[in-house]
């Protein structure tokens, strides 16, 4: 009886992944929150040319100047090779890290990888703006 329950229980889990919605990068935040981290409007987000399977949402303010992308990854994509080299951020998702101007955040079985540019040295320094837009995003990940 227990083994039986057991085997019902693996092929729901099993099953409930397989036929799951996968993300949509455009519906991880709002144009209200991406505006909030811009200091100023956001454009409305558009869909970026991306790999199959790795969906890509852009918004930029009105002169261009700021960027934000949400990328889906996937178990291939991420971590990436220079996972190690990394810097680790606590309280955002099951794990998420810093490198190279990007986030990388894992949240059960899903993943996500957020740009967010907001001056030239965005790269180098990591504005806090990121690390709030990534806790919306995870709110909203499964």
């Amino acid at each position: 009886m227990i083994r039986a329950s057991l085997i019902a229980l693996i092929i729901c889990v099993f099953s409930s992944m397989a036929f799951a919605t996968p993300l949509d990068p455009c519906k991880l935040l709002t144009q209200t929150q991406v505006s909030q981290a811009f200091g100023e409007r956001a454009m409305p987000a558009r869909r970026q040319p991306s790999a199959p399977g790795h969906p890509i949402c852009g918004w930029l303010n009105a002169a261009q100047s700021k960027t934000l992308y949400v990328m889906i990854a996937s178990r291939k994509t991420m971590p990436p090779p220079w996972w190690k080299a990394a810097i680790p951020v606590r309280g955002i998702g099951d794990k998420a890290f810093l490198s190279s101007g990007w986030m990388y955040v894992r949240k059960h079985a899903n993943r996500v990888a957020i740009e967010l540019i907001l001056s030239p040295n965005s790269v180098k320094h990591t504005d806090p703006q990121l690390l709030v837009l990534a806790k919306e995003i995870t709110a909203r990940m499964p």
